[in-house]
């Protein structure tokens, strides 16, 4: 039933949000005028963490990067073209490695990736995922093995706010949330 309720509130939202921009773009040029909505959460770090603050803390690192992008690169890049004088601010904080440890798709792939991967295995669990990310992953400079870790933690991702220690208990099962084909064909069929 939360399947059902998650993809019933995903596809409600997204229709909602499709019929408010075609309302707004009165020009019929798409994307003109349009609405978009963000709300996520800060940063989370606890003790031990999991998928949802992996995708949490995922995010934020997204944003976090196109502000430093927007705020210091494009901004000072302007202000070159405009021949305007400043001093040149090095805000010293690529988070590219970090983002790239997460979701780049090969060479090697990202946790992201190889979550995705592992869900296609019906045998694969989430010990095997966890030993998987270590083997792909175990010398990225963001990224730290459990032998180094508290007990419980299976590995830490090295964030722009601090170390985050994850436990990946439950992620295939988080990662699949599966919708029944047949809730979704009742849906189809009813009115």
């Amino acid at each position: 039933i939360e399947a059902l309720a998650k993809a019933t509130y995903e596809r409600m939202f997204r229709w909602l949000v499709m019929r408010i921009n075609k309302a707004l773009d009165k020009t019929k040029r798409q994307g003109a005028s349009f609405i978009g909505i963000l709300d996520i959460a800060g940063f989370e770090i606890f003790e031990l963490n999991s998928f949802e603050q992996l995708c949490i803390n995922y995010t934020n690192e997204k944003l976090q990067q196109l502000f430093n992008h927007t705020m210091f690169i494009l901004e000072q890049e302007e202000y070159q073209r405009e021949g305007i004088e400043w001093n040149f601010i090095d805000f010293g904080l690529d988070l590219q490695p970090c983002i790239d440890l997460i979701e780049k798709p090969a060479g090697p792939p990202g946790i992201l990736a190889l979550l995705d991967e592992e869900c296609w295995f019906p045998k694969a669990t989430d010990k095997s995922f966890v030993e998987k990310v270590v083997q792909e992953q175990g010398t990225h400079p963001k990224f730290q093995k459990p032998k180094q870790l508290k007990d419980k933690a299976d590995f830490c991702i090295i964030h722009y706010a601090g170390k985050v220690d994850y436990k990946a208990d439950e992620w295939l099962m988080k990662n699949m949330d599966p919708l029944n084909d047949n809730i979704a064909t009742l849906l189809h069929q009813s009115s």
